[in-house]
């Protein structure tokens, strides 16, 4: 899948160097939410934390329950590069 398979080692290294990583979530993010829009995913599904991540990080208002929600799927087993935590550290920041 887009979070563990695409993002090889060559990649990797380009953005790090670049210091590139909010762009390169923002085009994982971006990509996972296309499929998004057009396949739906079950609550049962291993991939559903990535719908909750992009469900919690595009709500306008958002709670503690959203901000554990984009935490776990940063940290999920499937999400090998921490997809999502550029975006959560600008949220957590900006509250303090």
């Amino acid at each position: 899948f887009l979070f563990s398979d695409c993002i090889d080692e060559i990649i990797k290294e380009c953005v790090i160097e670049g210091n590139r990583g909010e762009e390169l979530e923002g085009r994982v993010l971006s990509g996972a939410r296309e499929l998004l829009i057009k396949e739906s995913i079950s609550r049962d599904n291993e991939m559903y934390f990535v719908y909750e991540l992009l469900e919690s990080l595009l709500c306008y208002e958002k709670d503690q329950d959203d901000l554990k929600r984009i935490e776990n799927a940063i940290n999920h087993p499937l999400n090998p590069m921490n997809i999502g935590s550029i975006f959560y550290k600008k949220l957590v920041y900006g509250r303090k």
